[in-house]
């Protein structure tokens, strides 16, 4: 899919398909409800997207998020009924090479989100960075987070996926306040702390000048379309209630400017809009816009 954003052209673009445990991924939810929106396979896990940005702002080339990548071998299918595409086929509609990509910009260090920035040297004996002229912008308190996250997410956080690129001089770290405000990074790109889910995680937001309209990467702060309703969260968010405040204040953003929500993990939709309803419930008072919200 490709979108037009002001001086930004950005294809939403899919690195593959996974699948995890439904009830990590609905948190308190029960599997009575979370399964008439996904339904679960046999080992109880659901289908998710792995998707990534390629956004052509000026005087740049910019990939945000990377998906689970090509190093897990046969424990890739085995545990995650995994499907992941190569980047030259990925990047084909676009007409960039991963030579030509000069920045990368990861939400967060989880491997399901920069995975897909490392792979095997040709004889297989080492890793390498996949965009390897492109400098890495990660969020200082995530960077710090991610090495040393404790029990609780060291097996989200995979040092394979980042040390390459960090050892060669290509990582770029960067302070993003925790005011709810986003901060410019490039031009038309901003991005925006959020706390709930991980420390130091960065929702991408894409501009073209105007409040009105715009377009925002929702990483794990939003991870499908049925994670709209403030009350369903993961089982793997670090801080619910601080997630559930940030994604209440986000969502409320979302609908007063209208800006078109890409979900990063929703197995069938990539881009949605919101709208707040006239009723408040238990999951809060904002729905999918009807028409779709498509741009």
């Amino acid at each position: 899919m490709k979108l037009q954003v002001g001086d930004l052209e950005i294809w939403i673009l899919e690195t593959g398909y996974f699948r995890l445990d439904g009830g990590a991924m609905f948190g308190l939810i029960p599997r009575t409800l979370w399964s008439q929106k996904l339904a679960p396979d046999e080992q109880n896990r659901i289908p998710l997207g792995l998707r990534t940005l390629l956004v052509k702002g000026p005087g740049y080339t910019a990939i945000v998020d990377a998906g689970m990548g090509s190093k897990w071998g046969a424990g890739g299918p085995k545990n995650f009924d995994l499907s992941v595409r190569p980047w030259s086929e990925i990047l084909a509609p676009t007409g960039v090479s991963p030579q030509d990509v000069d920045h990368v910009i990861a939400t967060h260090l989880h491997f399901d989100h920069v995975g897909g920035l490392t792979e095997f040297s040709e004889d297989g004996t080492s890793l390498r960075p996949v965009f390897e002229r492109a400098e890495h912008w990660v969020s200082q308190r995530n960077w710090d987070f991610a090495r040393d996250p404790g029990p609780r997410e060291s097996a989200s956080y995979r040092s394979e996926n980042w040390e390459p690129w960090a050892r060669s001089g290509q990582l770029r770290l960067v302070d993003i306040a925790l005011s709810g405000d986003p901060q410019p990074l490039l031009p038309g790109l901003w991005a925006e702390a959020s706390d709930g889910h991980t420390l130091g995680q960065m929702i991408v937001h894409l501009r073209s000048g105007r409040s009105e309209g715009n377009v925002v990467f929702c990483a794990d702060l939003l991870p499908t379309q049925y994670h709209i309703k403030e009350t369903w969260g993961m089982g793997f968010d670090l801080q619910p209630q601080v997630l559930l405040q940030e994604k209440r204040r986000f969502l409320e953003s979302a609908a007063r400017h209208d800006w078109g929500l890409i979900l990063e993990h929703d197995p069938t939709r990539a881009l949605i809009r919101v709208e707040k309803t006239n009723s408040e419930s238990r999951g809060g008072n904002i729905q999918i816009r009807p028409d779709g919200g498509h741009l």
